[in-house]
């Protein structure tokens, strides 16, 4: 889903949101470059990568998370 507003702080600010978006897309990637989970540095914490939706990844979601629904979109 995608939300569309026509506020003049939207549509001002549009490249700096795009400029933002692709950022954390390069973090993202930096941290997680193909789908599945990846230990960090900092003991405990665990990145996960998922692709596609699937119905027995969401039912693992059983401790403390913080989750990022990301999905690339085109203007």
């Amino acid at each position: 889903m995608r939300i569309v507003t026509d506020s003049p702080l939207q549509v001002s600010n549009q490249g700096l949101i795009d400029e933002e978006r692709s950022r954390l897309a390069r973090m993202i990637m930096a941290l997680a470059p193909y789908d599945g989970a990846f230990n960090q540095r900092i003991p405990g914490l665990l990145i996960s990568r998922f692709s596609r939706i699937d119905s027995d990844t969401v039912n693992d979601f059983n401790s403390p998370s913080l989750l990022f629904a990301v999905s690339r979109t085109s203007a």
